[in-house]
């Protein structure tokens, strides 16, 4: 039996919260493509024993979150992240360029495909589903390569 600590306590009731405000279980198994009612369910219960308790993975909580029109999870864990300032802070280095330079360049290499294969379609405003997937892929890990880069200049200061 596993006992939860007071944040996991938090990220559950969070959780159980976002779930509600997006019109409970059933409704948030919908949004998140037919996921289990009870699973969902249990990434809100405070009371979760289990030996492993399950918290909802990130991509679901975005998803929530865009329906309900608000950071819910997301404003409490950045909180959260800002609390004890005495962790070790990353240093700019080397591997976030390296990070920078990968995934920028798959990024721009994915969205020069995307649009050439739009020009060669005669119409530049349509793009593929699978197209679209992956290009926002691509721009999310730039987009998070970047945001690790900036953290890292910004703590620094």
């Amino acid at each position: 039996m596993t006992v939860l600590t007071s944040a996991q306590k938090a990220l559950k009731a969070l959780t159980r919260y976002l779930t509600d405000e997006c019109g409970g279980a059933s409704a948030s198994s919908q949004l998140l493509g037919g996921k289990s009612a009870s699973l969902i369910s249990c990434y809100g219960n405070q009371n979760d024993a289990s030996e492993n308790p399950r918290f909802m993975p990130l991509d679901d909580i975005v998803t929530l979150e865009r329906y309900a029109g608000r950071s819910i999870v997301g404003a409490w864990l950045v909180a959260k992240s800002k609390e004890d300032r005495t962790q070790a802070r990353p240093v700019f280095g080397m591997q976030h360029l390296c990070r920078i330079t990968k995934e920028g360049g798959e990024a721009k290499s994915v969205m020069a495909r995307v649009l050439n294969d739009a020009l060669q379609s005669g119409d530049i405003s349509r793009i593929s589903a699978a197209d679209r997937a992956e290009a926002l892929r691509e721009l999310r890990e730039a987009h998070a390569a970047y945001g690790l880069a900036i953290d890292a200049l910004e703590a620094g200061e």
